[in-house]
């Protein structure tokens, strides 16, 4: 393996990282700050290639990040970009990470410094900021710097949230919502949500697992019903309103009423879901919420159809395999799953007809197996998932 390289310092300023050393809490910014930049790549990569309609193989391994060292000064977690000796990528590849690094950091220069985000940034890789920056709390900063551009970009959540509501799309951010379940969905494991101080309802979609809670707290015609917290990943709209819940992570009943200004209730969760599922049904909130055009102006709306059968195969799947899953939106409004077990890649095409591709290429032969199925055939498609 060769020798690393600086890649980029991540200064996290703020009260919880003044005693030194880096909160447990904080550390998964280093492996979204990685996506972001990798998903940046990729579509600096197609931009400059458009015959092209993916990444040659290998392209996402051959980026790997590792935390080498935290420096003195609050936390500045220090990650170094490694390149094997038996690389399958030639170096012309390493530019476009270098490229995306140097983009990332630019863009939030730019948000900071005039509330707007450069034209040539991706709109496609917008969702990836939802991710970035989470933990951070008010008054926490995560400044950027690296070798070639040593003036840091300051990171906090209102950057973020203007990056993430750029393109005037909606965004997804981990929370908690308020009201009374009105109504069960027929049509999938979901429910309507009357909440607090507002008309209407919105859909939260849950695991299977949970409709037995969900049952438990369902409004019986001409009663207010049970007050309960929705806790899950919410789709929000431009404006802050949230419009529904791709993902519901737990139901909670408050103990108490906080109006009458007691401290916060304890919360009873009911259930949550693996992280590696959560992660990844956030992933596909977060592709359902790119408009069309979402490619330079081209890119079909990702299909729904594909969405829901995903969203169902993956519940069925352990999530140890779930966690080695990467999802992508095609141009033709298809949904990419790419996945690498040893020296064989794997990829899944779902498409909104009701059809599955499925691709097995061995990266030290380049022998390719191709596999045509049908949503129908969800059993034989979670066994090739699970047992590649």
């Amino acid at each position: 393996m060769t020798e690393p390289s600086s890649f980029v310092a991540m200064r996290l300023t703020g009260r919880r990282f003044e005693d030194g050393g880096m909160p447990v809490e904080a550390l998964p910014e280093l492996a979204a700050y990685r996506d972001l930049v990798l998903s940046v790549a990729r579509e600096l990569y197609l931009r400059q290639n458009r015959a092209r309609q993916r990444v040659p193989r290998g392209f996402a391994d051959s980026f790997e990040l590792r935390l080498r060292e935290i420096n003195k000064g609050s936390a500045v977690p220090v990650l170094e970009r490694v390149i094997g000796d038996g690389a399958l990528l030639p170096s012309s590849t390493d530019r476009y990470f270098d490229d995306a690094r140097d983009m990332v950091q630019n863009a939030i220069l730019s948000v900071a410094g005039s509330g707007r985000l450069p034209e040539s940034f991706p709109a496609r890789t917008l969702p990836e900021f939802s991710r970035f920056g989470r933990t951070l709390k008010a008054g926490e900063f995560i400044e950027l710097s690296s070798p070639v551009n040593p003036r840091p970009a300051r990171y906090s959540a209102a950057v973020r949230r203007i990056l993430i509501k750029s393109k005037r799309t909606n965004y997804i951010q981990e929370s908690v919502l308020d009201g009374v379940i009105s109504e069960i969905n027929s049509g999938g494991p979901s429910f309507q949500l009357a909440m607090r101080g507002r008309p209407g309802t919105i859909t939260c979609t849950f695991e299977p697992e949970l409709f037995a809670s969900v049952r438990t707290y369902l409004r019986a015609p001409d009663e207010e019903g049970v007050p309960v917290r929705v806790e899950g990943f919410v789709s929000f709209d431009p404006s802050d309103r949230p419009i529904a819940v791709p993902h519901v992570l737990g139901i909670a009943t408050p103990d108490a009423d906080e109006d009458d200004g007691a401290e916060a209730p304890t919360i009873d969760v009911v259930s949550t879901a693996s992280g590696p599922i959560t992660a990844a049904l956030q992933r596909l909130s977060e592709i359902e919420s790119l408009e069309a055009g979402w490619l330079d102006g081209e890119g079909d709306e990702v299909s729904a159809e594909a969405l829901r059968f995903l969203r169902g195969l993956l519940t069925q799947m352990p999530a140890s395999t779930v966690g080695d899953l990467r999802f992508f939106p095609t141009e033709t409004g298809a949904i990419k799953v790419e996945w690498q077990r040893y020296s064989t890649e794997f990829s899944l095409d779902v498409n909104g007809d009701g059809t599955v591709v499925y691709d097995e290429i061995d990266l030290h032969t380049g022998s390719e197996t191709e596999r045509d199925l049908t949503f129908d055939d969800v059993d034989d498609i979670r066994v090739l998932v699970v047992g590649a």
